[in-house]
């Protein structure tokens, strides 16, 4: 039997399937990590839906932009971090995650997602409403169905066109609606020269 990759022919514009694949697969710590934490190990290789996609170990320099490059294009502090495709809501692999569960270190490789999951925004959904999660950890004991947020501002404006949003607590609920907050931009009025 053959998988189902996210997609069914996956789309890699950046080469962010081609790249994420050069790691290496998860350490019998981190799998270990993830199985007292409540994820399980099926979780880290397929999605909710089914997909095959595997989450692997690279080693990263994370920068101060928000996001990372990989140890092997950028010399200096490597850290070692799980990696994972980012999928765009029309199914294409349009960026990479990499993320250090114990120090919560998270960060993009291109910076071309406002949020994890968004490829879950339109589709069906298994819950009541989206499932905005917390961090990583919970995302990936829900199977990956739902989002986290990773920069409010741009996830704000699909947030809140994709209807009904849930949440695993009240805080989270407080964080999420400041982060669907809409600022007001300043309004000047020209000085067209006519007096009071």
């Amino acid at each position: 039997m053959m998988d189902t990759f996210q997609n069914f022919a996956p789309d890699d514009p950046f080469g962010a399937i081609e790249e994420q694949a050069r790691g290496r697969i998860l350490p019998k710590a981190a799998r270990e990590w993830f199985i007292e934490q409540g994820v399980p190990p099926i979780n880290l290789v397929k999605t909710w839906a089914g997909y095959s996609d595997l989450v692997l170990y690279d080693d990263v320099v994370f920068l101060d932009n928000g996001c990372f490059e990989f140890h092997r294009y950028k010399p200096g502090k490597a850290d070692a971090a799980l990696t994972f495709v980012c999928w765009s809501s029309d199914g294409c692999a349009s960026d990479i995650c990499a993320w250090q569960a114990k120090t919560g270190k998270i960060a993009t490789w291109l910076g071309y997602v406002a949020m994890l999951g968004e490829e879950n925004l339109y589709g069906p959904r298994p819950d009541v409403g989206l499932m905005v999660h917390v961090d990583p950890l919970d995302w990936f004991k829900a199977k990956r169905s739902g989002v986290v947020i990773l920069n409010s501002e741009w996830a704000a404006p699909a947030l809140r066109d994709a209807g009904t949003l849930a949440t695993s607590s009240l805080a989270a609920a407080r964080t999420l609606r400041r982060a669907l907050v809409v600022e007001m931009p300043k309004i000047l009025i020209p000085d067209d020269g006519e007096s009071a």
